[in-house]
């Protein structure tokens, strides 16, 4: 059943991915005072929580428990940080703040002679400090950046991060990912719907982030894919998703990260100091302990 606001929604707004539209409580903040313009910022920020209209939200149950599911398979990769890796890829601000958590926690490796997480950004280092948005539509370069930097990791847990889900960068990697599931484990991370992902195909290619997305909802079902995608509402500058969905993205991938580690060495912990770990079940479901 349609919600209460697309029934009253014009075809045109269904449409339009949620990243690019207006926010209602920013209409007038160019003629309103400096104070009028801190409140409307913080009222558009506070939709990162409490949510937008009647989409799921980050703390929505729904994308807490995806998150969940992306954090546990975090944990089975920190099993072997020798042979496995995680890579978080991006354009623009996105790439930066991939660099930006991937450096954060690689310092949280005990005795890693190597990185354990990776990052990539459309147009290479030097976009980190100058904009390359050019970079943002190479199916080519996407893939070639994806192969070099995970060429010698056995399995890999990529992380593709697209706010608007509409960069071709990002969807060339996660197509990659989907054509060699026995290698990569692909994750989705944007803000809007995956039925408004970009429709135009990707150049040099013969499908459309659409097409990416529906692969990834059919592999989701099997366990070898995750979509995250909370909508966190319009920027409070229509398309500026560096803002709203930025902050988003820094929070959910600090946290599902942080939580993998405090999981996986709070267990080793335990472990090794003599402790055990005891598990109960009844009847048949006592038997998966063995």
């Amino acid at each position: 059943m349609a919600s209460s606001w697309q029934q009253l929604a014009s075809p045109s707004e269904q449409d339009e991915p949620i990243t690019e539209r207006s926010n209602d409580i920013t209409e007038n903040i160019d003629t309103s005072s400096p104070l009028g313009i801190v409140r409307q910022l913080r009222q558009v920020d506070a939709q990162i929580f409490t949510g937008w209209r009647d989409w799921e939200g980050i703390l929505d149950d729904g994308v807490l428990n995806t998150a969940d599911r992306v954090t546990n398979a975090v944990i089975q990769f920190l099993e072997d940080t020798n042979n496995n890796a995680v890579v978080l890829s991006g354009c623009g601000t996105s790439g930066r703040l991939a660099f930006v958590i991937a450096k954060t926690f690689n310092r949280l490796i005990c005795q890693q002679a190597k990185p354990f997480y990776h990052y990539i950004i459309s147009g290479g280092d030097k976009t980190l400090l100058k904009s390359g948005e050019s970079e943002e539509d190479s199916w080519s370069n996407g893939v070639h950046s994806l192969e070099k930097i995970t060429e010698k990791a056995k399995k890999v847990l990529f992380i593709g991060i697209t706010c608007g889900l509409s960069a071709p960068f990002v969807a060339a990697q996660l197509d990659h990912c989907l054509k060699h599931p026995d290698k990569y484990t692909p994750v989705l991370l944007g803000f809007n719907l995956p039925s408004m992902a970009r429709t135009t195909k990707v150049q040099g290619s013969d499908f459309s982030f659409k097409d990416v997305v529906d692969n990834l909802l059919e592999q989701e079902t099997k366990g070898r894919a995750f979509l995250l995608t909370p909508i966190v509402g319009p920027e409070a500058i229509a398309g500026s998703t560096r803002l709203k969905s930025g902050s988003a993205t820094k929070m959910l991938l600090e946290a599902i990260l942080m939580r993998a580690h405090q999981r996986y060495y709070r267990q080793r912990k335990i472990l090794s100091s003599g402790g055990h770990v005891y598990y109960l079940g009844v009847n048949t479901v006592g038997i998966l302990a063995l």
